[in-house]
């Protein structure tokens, strides 16, 4: 069976001229690794001997140990590499132009799966309007996507495992939902007590969500099924959370997450969801036919 050979191997194995004793910057996360799982930060500052000047760290951290949203990483010198790492999440979100002007390359080394409320690719595009301010190049070290990429739904690709509220009663959800087939997706009664959040040491009642088709399940169309289920069902219990989200202060969470606020004015008016569905699908179909020639791994 053949093997895709992720960008930074490539980058490692074969440099290209352009990398040749030029002053680099690393902007990376813990999946950044090589088929071994060795991280990038290291396998770079090796291959490239003193070449490696700052580090970047996009949501989450450099080590994946901020996990919830909003939870802005500090700036700090990496003590192993003895470079200083700079966080681009947080109240500046724009990469510091003193940062990118001891560098001539910006290596990019992030793992993305193509959905809206990742912000990995807002934090590119931001990267990459600094660097062109400054002449800096940015190279982007491609991953192929780890759930294919080619299922298009909607304007959101993200759905959560498990789902619940001390409010919801199953019984009543799933009687709701007899009528509106779920493709790909068993609903299996649970509960649980969250440990952080919402309902903290609380008894929740909800479902587990079940995948028995990857590809006739719709994460999207299933979520905002749900959503819509519980909102007819518990109107004084399900609120929109409210600003701030994501460093946004005025537009609701939901608003961003789906894009605009038509999904979520749909869903107050009752709106049938399979009307939406179909309303979109000349979208999707003209982004599938559009998006073909940018595929790498098909």
């Amino acid at each position: 069976m053949s093997q895709v050979i992720p960008g930074l191997e490539v980058l490692l194995q074969d440099p290209p001229a352009w990398v040749d004793r030029a002053p680099l910057g690393l902007l990376c996360h813990p999946p950044s690794v090589d088929r071994g799982l060795r991280p990038a930060p290291e396998l770079v500052a090796r291959r490239f001997p003193g070449q490696l000047r700052v580090l970047f760290s996009p949501q989450h951290g450099l080590r994946g140990e901020k996990q919830d949203n909003m939870m802005s990483s500090p700036d700090f010198e990496d003590p192993l590499l003895q470079v200083p790492v700079v966080s681009l999440y947080g109240p500046r979100l724009d990469p510091p132009l003193e940062a990118l002007q001891d560098i001539a390359v910006l290596l990019v080394d992030l793992q993305d799966v193509g959905t809206r409320v990742y912000t990995y690719g807002a934090t590119l595009a931001k990267v990459m309007a600094a660097a062109a301010r400054v002449g800096v190049r940015v190279a982007v070290l491609d991953r192929p996507n780890p759930i294919g990429g080619l299922q298009a739904e909607g304007n959101l690709l993200k759905s959560f495992e498990l789902f619940g509220a001390p409010f919801l009663e199953p019984r009543r959800v799933r009687h709701e939902l007899q009528d509106t087939p779920l493709p790909g997706v068993v609903l299996r009664e649970v509960g649980f007590e969250p440990t952080f959040h919402k309902w903290a040491g609380e008894l929740c009642h909800g479902f587990q969500l079940h995948i028995t088709d990857r590809r006739a399940f719709k994460p999207y169309y299933t979520t905002l099924v749900l959503l819509s289920v519980i909102r007819r069902l518990y109107p004084e219990d399900l609120a929109w959370r409210q600003p701030p989200y994501e460093y946004e202060t005025e537009r609701l969470p939901i608003d961003l997450l789906t894009g605009d606020a038509a999904i979520r004015e749909a869903i107050d008016a009752n709106r049938s969801i399979a009307e939406l569905a179909a309303a979109w699908q000349p979208d999707l179909d003209e982004f599938r036919q559009a998006s073909r020639e940018f595929w790498l791994y098909s």
